[in-house]
Formats: C-alpha cells, sequence, structure tokens
C-alpha cells in the first residue's frame, strides 16, 4: 500500500496533503522514519496543519516520547489555540506520568474550550487517574449537563468515584442509571459486588440475574460475575454446581470452561480441570 501511494501521489509532491497521504501509508506500514519526514514537508507546505504535526509526534513517538512532546510544544508555542494538538500533548504527558504538566494543558484547554465534551472528558479521565476526585466528579456531572454523547460512561464513572470515595448507596444510584448498552455489564456488575460487600449476598445474586434476564447476550458475564461472588463469599461448591449447570447447554464456551476449571481446582477436582483445560486448548 505504501508504495502504491506514492506512484499516486508522485505528480501532487508540491501539495501538503500528498505528503500527508504518504506519511499516513507509511504510518500504516510501522515506518516510523518515513511517516516524520513526510509529516516535515507537509508541514514545510502548510506550516499550521494540525493534522501534519500530530502524524510528526505520532511517528515520533515509539524512538522517543520526549520528541515527540517537543513537537507538540513546539508547535502550540506558535499556535496556542490549536485545540487538538493541546489535548494530544496532554495524553501524551499523561502517558509518560507527567501528572502535574498534563493538568496545566488540560487546564488550559478547560479555559479556552469550556462547553468542548471532549475536553471536559480528558479532564475527568486526566483527574480520576490523579485520584483528585472532587475535579473528575465535577467534569463527569459537567458532560452529563452538556448532552455527552455518551452519558452511560459518564455515569460508569460517577459510579467509580463514589466507589473510591466509600459511599456505596451513592455509586448504587449512578451504576442502576446506566442503561442498556456498552456499559451496562460493568455497571451491573459492580452493583452485585457493592451488595455482596455489604453482606446481601442473596441480594446481589438476584441484582445480577435479573440484569442477565435483562440483556440475555451477556447472560454469561453476569453468571461468571455471580460466581465469583460465591466464591469470594466461600461459597465455593455453590459456584462450581451453577457454572457446572451452565455448561451442560453451552458445553464450549470458552470462558465457563475457564472459570469452571479454576474452582474445579480449589475443590481438589483435578480430573475435572484437566479435562477442561484439554477441552480450551482443543477449542
Amino acid at each position: 500500500m505504501q508504495r502504491i501511494v506514492g506512484k499516486l501521489t508522485e505528480p501532487y509532491l508540491k501539495h501538503a496533503e500528498a505528503h500527508y497521504a504518504r506519511g499516513e501509508a507509511a504510518l500504516n506500514a510501522i515506518d516510523n522514519a518515513t511517516a516524520v519526514a513526510e509529516a516535515e514537508q507537509a508541514l514545510s507546505l502548510r506550516p499550521n496543519w494540525e493534522q501534519a504535526v500530530l502524524m510528526k509526534a505520532q511517528g515520533q513517538r515509539a524512538a522517543s516520547p520526549e520528541k515527540s512532546v517537543e513537537t507538540l510544544r513546539a508547535f502550540l508555542s506558535k499556535n496556542p489555540k490549536s485545540r487538538e494538538v493541546r489535548l494530544q500533548l496532554a495524553r501524551a504527558l499523561v502517558n509518560d506520568k507527567q501528572y502535574s504538566e498534563a493538568r496545566e494543558e488540560f487546564r488550559k484547554l478547560l479555559t479556552d474550550f469550556p462547553g468542548n465534551a471532549d475536553v471536559v472528558y480528558a479532564v475527568g479521565v486526566l483527574s480520576m487517574q490523579l485520584s483528585d476526585y472532587d475535579a473528575a466528579e465535577a467534569n463527569f456531572r459537567k458532560l452529563l449537563e452538556i448532552g455527552y454523547r455518551e452519558p452511560n460512561l459518564a455515569r460508569l464513572y460517577l459510579g467509580q468515584i463514589a466507589e473510591e470515595r466509600k459511599r456505596p448507596d451513592e455509586a448504587l444510584d449512578w451504576f442502576a442509571a446506566v442503561e442498556t448498552g456498552e456499559q451496562y455489564v460493568a455497571a451491573q456488575t459492580r452493583i452485585g459486588h457493592i451488595l455482596a460487600q455489604q453482606g446481601k449476598i442473596d441480594e446481589a445474586r438476584q441484582s445480577l440475574q435479573a440484569a442477565a434476564a435483562n440483556s440475555s447476550r451477556d447472560r454469561v458475564q453476569f453468571l461468571l460475575a455471580e460466581a465469583q461472588i460465591l466464591r469470594d463469599a466461600g461459597r465455593t461448591q455453590e459456584a462450581y454446581d451453577m457454572l457446572d449447570k451452565s455448561l451442560v447447554s453451552q458445553p464450549d464456551h470458552p470462558d465457563l470452561l475457564y472459570e469452571t476449571a479454576l474452582i474445579a481446582e480449589r475443590l481438589d477436582r483435578m480430573d475435572v480441570m484437566e479435562t477442561h483445560l484439554r477441552k480450551l486448548i482443543a477449542l
């Protein structure tokens, strides 16, 4: 593909877009040096092009995270209102565990783009990584106020924050507010575990069973969560019996086989463990 893109763009090398296309192809081929060179060519033709500097920084990152950050900082010194570049710089600083510097970049972003949902979300996630739960909660609540496109994700984070702050009832409310979708399994599983931690084992199981009935596609995930609750409560035999029964209707389900094998080992049923693991290998 890189060779084909090179040939197609040959007549257009006076245009920054041609070099950008070559750089994209190079990145896809994991040819980072060429990607950086093409990004530099594009920037020589369009010095303030955000996408080109992002490509250059991406190409530099594998070999030298420091150079990548320098590239982004240099661009921002001339283009301080560049949202995407500052956001990428902040993320790079987080990846490099330079949290105080990242926080400063996110502060600038919030000042310049106070209503931008992507910025608010990024600041919320960073704040959680820094255990700054006041800031995290404020930003995720703001996401819900401004109509964030993934409200369930914001609710899930708010539930996690409440858990971290030892507010189980508040956490339960947030997790219960997560509707069916991508975050549903995680939220309902957390509800089960919070109830179990409160000693409400049967209530936790009922909650997970109700969730499974509401989302049959994820039934096995809820079943595994229920088994974990039983196992943690010392009711290992019950967990085994429940999973073993489920294997009758789903004998080739890898997650069920693996979890049942682990519990069988706890019960000193080495024959069962070996049988299930051999089947997993065969599958």
